[in-house]
């Protein structure tokens, strides 16, 4: 469960709904899933149960990527400008510098974490709790209600 919340909200997909819906179309959710659907409740409920324990879980999975040089704060525009720099490493990121990138990171994770609880409240509003949302309706779930509604008649 942790490894498709991690990586769903890597790549923006914050919907347990949505989570559950890739875990039978993409193959990333897949092969994270081990092949394994489970329920948009049942990874909503993860998500409620250890909310705390994921958000110091995500806040560690970026300052790895960070030291790593995989990930940036910020946003990157690359346009082919070239500009002359006065940088060094060591004076890029000061020790309380880094403490302030921490807190940005924990700040980032939790209202990351709180946009997907928004979105799966309100899917849950707009579907009803236990539903995936993506039945049809009643009126279209059988041949012959779809067939007569859309005024066809069927043949033999």
């Amino acid at each position: 469960m942790t490894r498709l919340l991690l990586y769903g909200y890597c790549v923006g997909v914050a919907s347990s709904r949505a989570i559950e819906r890739k875990t039978y179309e993409d193959v990333a959710f897949r092969y994270l899933a081990a092949d394994q659907h489970p329920d948009h409740d049942t990874i909503a409920n993860f998500r409620k149960q250890h909310l705390a324990k994921l958000g110091e879980l995500f806040v560690q999975a970026l300052q790895l990527c960070q030291k790593a040089g995989l990930v940036k704060l910020g946003h990157v525009a690359i346009d082919g400008t070239k500009m002359q720099a006065n940088a060094s490493k060591h004076k890029a990121m000061s020790y309380g510098r880094m403490g302030e990138a921490e807190q940005k990171l924990q700040a980032e994770v939790e209202a990351l974490l709180r946009h997907a609880e928004e979105v799966d409240e309100a899917e849950d509003r707009q579907y009803g709790k236990g539903q995936r949302g993506d039945k049809l309706p009643a009126e279209l779930a059988r041949r012959e209600s779809r067939l007569k509604r859309s005024g066809k008649r069927r043949r033999l």
